[in-house]
């Protein structure tokens, strides 16, 4: 079997399955339902990204229940929003345990299915841009990992949900002649969006800021990586413990509601390291 073909079926499986869980899910009176809408947010050259604040929307209900089902079955990009921004709704629907078995073999085998369509690709011996090429014409503007990511099943003997941000950061270090090849090459090529005149005095500035440390010494390049959701889940049976992306809701099946830590507003600590440690925090940002 052709690797288009290999996709095409299991997409198309994938698609039918992702259908019924939502119309399980809509059958059912959940117990509670509550997501967090993260805006999307962009830096432009003269800001470094990690020092941008989020402000969250929370809401609950019957809006939050259509809104936690449906992104089981979201695969293209949100409407008007960027289609490389990530796809991200932390939120958790809490249904009554007597769904758990029913609820996670449906999940079971979606996720068999997005297996199937992610080992196919990666396997394959052709280009990204060929792998890329096949995911598009069997899902048109679809979002790759949106398609290849899990879906939880159930959780059940759950304690608490506590939401936070995973703000992590890519260190990468450079000799003083390699750093000032890469910046004097990266001049030449400006990102989408930006004109070279503002180009090249943003990676000017940074030239500068090389020239002034000593050549002996390796430069330190923080690259802050987006945010993303994580929840803490705790379980009442004294099983350890799970840390969790949370780019999709979480579902709880469970006859009692379980505490809900929701996730806050992002905002920025400049430690003493990121002022000292670290020369240029907007490399790299873009």
């Amino acid at each position: 079997m052709d690797l288009f073909t290999q996709v095409d079926l299991n997409f198309t499986a994938l698609t039918n399955l992702t259908d019924n869980l939502y119309q399980e899910l809509h059958s059912i009176e959940p117990l509670s339902a509550n997501c967090t809408i993260i805006p999307q947010v962009y830096s432009s050259p003269s800001t470094v990204a990690d020092n941008q604040p989020i402000e969250l929307s929370h809401i609950s209900g019957f809006t939050a229940q259509t809104k936690i089902i449906s992104s089981y079955k979201q695969f293209n990009p949100v409407a008007k929003s960027n289609a490389k921004y990530p796809f991200r709704l932390p939120g958790v629907l809490i249904v009554e345990e007597k769904y758990s078995g029913k609820l996670s073999s449906l999940i079971k085998s979606c996720n068999i299915h997005k297996d199937n369509i992610k080992n196919a690709i990666s396997s394959s011996k052709i280009t990204a841009e060929k792998k890329r090429e096949i995911i598009q014409s069997v899902a048109p503007n679809a979002i790759t990992l949106q398609v290849y990511r899990h879906i939880l099943p159930p959780l059940v003997n759950t304690r608490r949900i506590s939401f936070s941000w995973c703000n992590k950061f890519s260190v990468k270090c450079f000799t003083h002649e390699k750093m000032c090849d890469y910046l004097n090459n990266s001049m030449k090529h400006p990102p989408k969006g930006v004109t070279k005149s503002e180009w090249c005095y943003f990676v000017g500035q940074e030239l500068h800021l090389v020239q002034q440390r000593k050549k002996n010494e390796l430069i330190k390049i923080k690259r802050p990586l987006t945010r993303a959701p994580m929840a803490d889940i705790s379980f009442i049976d004294n099983s350890p413990s799970i840390l969790r992306h949370a780019h999709l809701p979480f579902i709880v099946a469970s006859d009692h509601l379980v505490k809900i830590k929701k996730l806050k507003h992002f905002t920025v600590k400049n430690t003493q390291l990121n002022k000292l440690e670290y020369m240029i925090n907007r490399l790299y940002a873009l």
